[in-house]
């Protein structure tokens, strides 16, 4: 009984070091600050025109346009 609580013991004590990876979360919130700094920057941007854009399903189509054709 002891041999399976040592076991238990060091899986715990495995699992708890590589959940408490200072390096990786640090990582990871590098990251996660660069994705929202380039969101920032394409939101802003002067040079994209949003008003082309349509939001939501029902937004309405344009007919293609025929006329001068047959």
């Amino acid at each position: 009984m002891e041999e399976f609580n040592k076991k238990l013991r060091e899986r715990w004590q495995q699992k708890r070091k590589k959940a408490m990876n200072w390096t990786s979360l640090l990582v990871k919130v590098v990251i996660l600050i660069i994705i929202i700094l380039i969101i920032q920057s394409v939101v802003t941007n002067k040079n994209i025109d949003w008003s082309k854009f349509k939001s939501g399903r029902g937004a309405a189509q344009t007919a293609p346009d025929t006329a001068g054709g047959n």
